[in-house]
Parts: C-alpha cells; structure tokens; sequence
C-alpha cells in the first residue's frame, strides 16, 4: 500500500513538472513569435524604405535616358533585397526586361521577360511579340494564352495577339481572336479586365477590310515597337524611337 502510494505521489510530482516544463516552453515560444515578427516587421519596413528610395533613383535614371544605369540599379536592388519581399525578384526581373525590350535589345530582354509574374501582362505581351518577330508562332500563341489567364488589361493582350496574326496576313485568325476575345467578356473563363469597347472597334475593322487601329491603347501599345514611328517618352526630350539600336 505504501509503494502504491510513493508511486502515485511520484507521478503526480512528475505530470507538474512536465506541465511546468511546457506552460515555460509555450510561453517562451510565444515571446520569441511576437519578439521574431516585431523586429521582422520592423526590419521589413525599413527594407522597404531603402527598396523605395533605391527604386526611384532607377526611375530617376530612366527619365533621364540612362537606361544601362537604370538596369544596373535595379540588378543591384534585387541581388540584396530579393529575400525580404516575395516574388520580388520576378517583379524586378520584368521590369529589367521591358526595359531591354524597349530599346530593342530583345536577346537580353528575353530570359527577363520569362522570369517576370504571370501577373505582369506587358511583360509577357512583350515575351510574346519576341516571339512574334523570331516567327515562332507556336510560343507566340502559349505566351498570350497564359498572359490572358491573369490579365488585367486583358482587351490589350487579345488585340495584340490578333494583330500579329493581322500583319502576317492571316486576318481569319485575327478575327477568330477578336471573336474570342469578345465572348470572354463576362464570362468566367479566368479572363478579366479590360474594355469590350475596344476589341469591337478592331474586330469592326478587320472584318470591313480595314486596318486595325492599335493607337487606341496608347503608351501601351508604343511599348512594343510594332508600328513604324512609334516611341516610348521617358521624360522631357528622352525617347526610344522603333529601329534604334538598344544598349548593351
């Protein structure tokens, strides 16, 4: 009867130890969670401070007509801050290959322009036009397809698909696009954004056997150097003009 009881007495002694030992470990645990996300949190926003300052100084060499500079900035931004933020790298990478693309240096701007988000439309509308220009069609067509799945400027991305297909001469195609395009509209087909407006003005046009008008897209569609006389303002009295040669 005795032992029963020094057995019990000894558990019982051992179960409050263990329960000590883990009210300490969980307490301990959530002091250091809130102490790791404070200091994290405070860590991140100055990371974000020094990205934002780092980031307008690029913007700044852009205006300026520095664009090699620029690039350079930004590589440099994304080699030391591309841990702290998610996806951050994906986003400088997209922004480093238009800026490639749009002083025509597609070579480099291309591999950029791969890596960008799915979410960056001009970016991967840029990656397609590249394939456009080097007639691989078929990766022309799987690039604008995917860009279309995450689309916020989705009447953009359908034209330009369609006029590729317009300046090759394949109008039926271009209006089976523009067709598509329109029928998206409202749908839930993972297409979204944009403006019907425009698709039905081209698609109007193409099928009277006019030409398409792309200018109704903008800045937009000066990005993509496919209409002769065609540029890109960085600023007063800074322009790439379609068929200079890009930086190196």
């Amino acid at each position: 009867m005795l032992l029963v009881i020094v057995v019990i007495v000894f558990i019982s002694m051992l179960y409050l130890l263990l329960i000590q030992l883990i009210e300490h470990a969980v307490a301990s645990f959530i002091f250091a969670m809130i102490g790791g996300v404070y200091f994290y949190k405070k860590g991140y926003n100055y990371i974000s401070k020094k990205i934002e300052i780092e980031m307008e100084e690029s913007l700044d060499r852009i205006r300026r007509g520095k664009l090699f500079y620029a690039v350079d900035g930004l590589l440099e931004v994304k080699n030391i801050y591309k841990k702290w933020r998610f996806f951050f790298s994906k986003t400088i990478d997209g922004q480093i290959g238009m800026l490639y693309y749009m002083t025509l240096n597609y070579k480099k701007a291309a591999p950029f322009l791969e890596r960008a988000m799915s979410t960056d439309w001009m970016a991967k509308t840029m990656l397609a036009v590249i394939a456009y220009k080097k007639k691989d069609y078929e990766k022309m067509d799987k690039v604008f397809e995917k860009a279309l799945r995450y689309s916020f400027n989705s009447s953009f991305v359908w034209s330009v698909w369609a006029y590729c297909y317009w300046r090759m001469g394949k109008i039926d195609h271009a209006i089976q696009i523009l067709s598509r395009a329109r029928g998206s509209f409202g749908t839930f087909k993972g297409y979204f954004g944009g403006t019907e407006e425009k698709i039905v003005y081209n698609l109007t046009n193409i099928r009277n056997g006019k030409k398409m008008k792309m200018n109704v897209f903008g800045q937009d569609w000066n990005m993509l150097h496919l209409e002769q006389g065609k540029y890109v303002d960085f600023g007063p009295g800074q322009v790439t003009r379609f068929g200079r040669k890009g930086f190196h």
